[in-house]
């Protein structure tokens, strides 16, 4: 009996000391990630971001096995990150690892496969889970994979640690995309919103609920107005305008032009988008005031509103007002509403208009938003042909190959073409099709992706017009791979429309991985993004993404960024920086798999824009408030820590004098 418990007592201390040692494995890769990049020198490892490098995952699946728990934990984002819809089982397994990190790991690329096999076995290992963290990420995954009836499991849930409570909100909001809500839900959220105890972090998670369009928020519209003013955080209340503006009726309409009034700037751009949504007959002449706001982004979201929302008999009127308006962009989209819905006696009036201020302004982004309007007159594509070829601006190239393809594309194009035939002889119909074809053989990457769009489109009847397909195999011939993949597989479409033939195989390497790099960057590294409106503090993220910051760092020491653009600015959530042509499109042949991790995604994130379906180069951007799924998709490599502000006032056209290592 004696031997029998010493044999008992051992055993327990044996599974204690396990137990203890894998603790402090995980403290010890937890703080080996954070605070020593030296880490780096690891083989497996190196192996593991190469071989995701290379997007070969039957080398990452190797590593899987890997005594060491810091190598499971990155192997498993590796083969996530890389959109791996197989190997389910072999993930679900790891969900069992004795690390709690790679458990972690193995919750969140279950989640990216969004599998509804996984739901069940998911519910499963939640309740076996004891920790936390893992648990959070778990909740998460079932908000990803879950079928409809996994909802009772989620309304169910009753947490009381923030860590879970934040994994129930990311996996009510991804149920809420993917399926039709119940109010018992959505009674669960407002739970959680009103709950002293639930943390500002996970209700910014939760104010993206109620405006995803498969939540009826008829029945808790008071609620959800009560949340709002009394919340402190800006973040939710923004969140929950949006959710709000859904609602049409006079009384929004009202609560609407109140919070016009508030104090943060962000509010104020959130009420004005939700205005625009309204149907009320007061809309318009309150839009048409907006266009004078001296804050360009709501003046800039008023003017658009007429583009989509305007009338025809209304046309002139929005050319004068737009004589009237300071702000570049916001009178450059009048200017589109004026030209879309002019009657025909107007519209050659507007387009010389329009041709004028294009020749006048020396801002090209400006330029480049004039003849983008063109777009609703094809009678001036001559003109707009014209910048396609022979401009030096890049941009200017790329937008008028873009506003010559949606010429194309009007709905009434046919009866365009066929009065300008009976007026001037002319046929469109043919003309457009050789242009296409220009674009092909003259045209750079981006042009020919605009060109491809139109090929593809067999109502056009574009290859009657051609006596062969040579010209599509002289654009395929011009492209860089990887950087010009998108491209690539978009022209590949239309030969095997037309001709029937399949591309091979593109064969390409991804740029290298600069391990002397990687080992030489501090985990607190910071970079200062000097703008034309200020400067703006980044902490990167080495331990997180090393492969995409080590790519940053060396575009900032050959001076890639400097002098180059913002490129985009969608109002309140986020900004885009260009490429030095000026514009989204990549112009230097680098090119990485994305790196995704568990993260929480939050205002001032930086992240790397996107050149193909997972796959990204160096043009990055700044995310001022996070959408549901963006940890999903691209790479997430530092942070703001210093100059939000300036970032929130960033527009069209600013200056990015240059980014500096400190």
């Amino acid at each position: 009996m004696i031997k029998k418990i010493v044999v008992y007592l051992i055993i327990i201390a044996f599974s204690l000391s396990a137990c203890n040692k894998q603790m402090k494995e995980d403290e010890s890769i937890s703080n080996n990630v954070i605070i020593n990049n030296k880490f780096y020198n690891n083989s497996s490892l190196r192996k593991i971001f190469v071989a995701h490098n290379e997007q070969d995952i039957n080398k990452i699946i190797k590593l899987l096995n890997d005594s060491l728990a810091l190598n499971r934990y990155y192997a498993l984002l590796a083969l996530g990150s890389l959109n791996d819809t197989n190997h389910l089982y072999l993930k679900l397994n790891l969900l069992e690892d004795t690390s709690a990190l790679v458990r972690q790991a193995a919750a969140f690329v279950i989640g990216l496969q969004k599998n509804l096999n996984a739901s069940d076995i998911l519910i499963k290992h939640y309740y076996n889970e004891k920790n936390p963290i893992v648990r959070a990420q778990i909740i998460e995954a079932i908000g990803k994979c879950g079928k409809a009836n996994t909802i009772y499991f989620l309304s169910k849930l009753k947490i009381k640690s923030q860590e879970e409570k934040y994994g129930l909100a990311k996996a009510l909001v991804h149920f809420a995309i993917r399926h039709k809500i119940n109010d018992n839900i959505s009674l669960k959220v407002l739970e959680l919103l009103k709950d002293y105890n639930t943390d500002v972090r996970t209700k910014r998670v939760l104010s993206q609920y109620f405006y995803q369009p498969n939540v009826n928020i008829t029945n808790f519209y008071k609620q959800l107005l009560h949340i709002y003013k009394n919340s402190e955080d800006n973040i939710v209340k923004i969140n929950l305008l949006r959710a709000l503006s859904r609602l049409k009726n006079k009384k929004n309409v009202e609560f609407l032009l109140e919070q016009l009034n508030n104090s943060n700037t962000q509010i104020q751009i959130e009420a004005t988008r939700g205005l625009a949504k309204q149907n009320s007959t007061a809309i318009p002449s309150i839009m048409a005031k907006l266009t004078q706001h001296n804050n360009p982004f709501i003046a800039q979201i008023a003017s658009e509103y007429f583009i989509k929302q305007g009338e025809k008999t209304e046309a002139n009127y929005y050319f004068e007002l737009a004589k009237t308006i300071k702000n570049w962009q916001a009178r450059s989209l009048l200017l589109h509403a004026a030209l879309k819905y002019a009657e025909d006696t107007l519209k050659e009036k507007f387009a010389k208009s329009i041709i004028s201020g294009y020749k006048v302004t020396k801002n090209f982004y400006e330029q480049s938003y004039l003849l983008s309007s063109l777009a609703f007159y094809p009678q001036k594509y001559d003109f707009v042909r014209y910048q396609a070829f022979y401009t030096s601006q890049t941009i200017i190239k790329t937008t008028a190959a873009l506003t010559l393809i949606k010429m194309r594309l009007q709905p009434n194009f046919d009866q365009i073409a066929e009065n300008y035939y009976k007026e001037q002889g002319f046929d469109l119909n043919k003309e457009f099709s050789l242009i296409t074809k220009e674009l092909f053989k003259k045209g750079d990457y981006a042009q020919i992706y605009y060109a491809s769009i139109l090929l593809k489109n067999k109502k056009l009847n574009l290859f009657d017009n051609y006596e062969n397909t040579f010209f599509i195999n002289q654009g395929l011939s011009k492209l860089q791979l990887p950087r010009d993949l998108k491209v690539y597989k978009s022209v590949c479409q239309i030969l095997k429309i037309y001709t029937g033939d399949t591309c091979k195989n593109p064969i390409y390497k991804m740029t290298s991985i600069d391990w002397k790099l990687i080992q030489n960057i501090a985990n607190k590294t910071k970079v200062k993004i000097k703008t034309t409106k200020g400067d703006i503090t980044i902490q990167l993220f080495p331990e997180k993404a090393p492969t995409t910051v080590a790519t940053f760092i060396k575009m900032i020491t050959q001076g890639y960024y400097n002098d180059t653009y913002i490129y985009k600015v969608i109002p309140g959530i986020s900004v885009w920086s260009s490429s030095r042509r000026g514009d989204l499109w990549p112009d230097i042949n680098i090119a990485h798999p994305i790196f995704l991790y568990p993260n929480n995604i939050e205002e001032g994130s930086i992240a790397m824009n996107l050149i193909d379906n997972n796959l990204e180069s160096v043009q990055w951007f700044i995310i001022l408030n996070p959408t549901p799924g963006m940890e999903d998709r691209y790479t997430i490599f530092g942070k703001i820590v210093q100059g939000l502000d300036i970032a929130k006032k960033l527009e069209v056209a600013d200056k990015i004098l240059s980014i500096e290592l400190y």
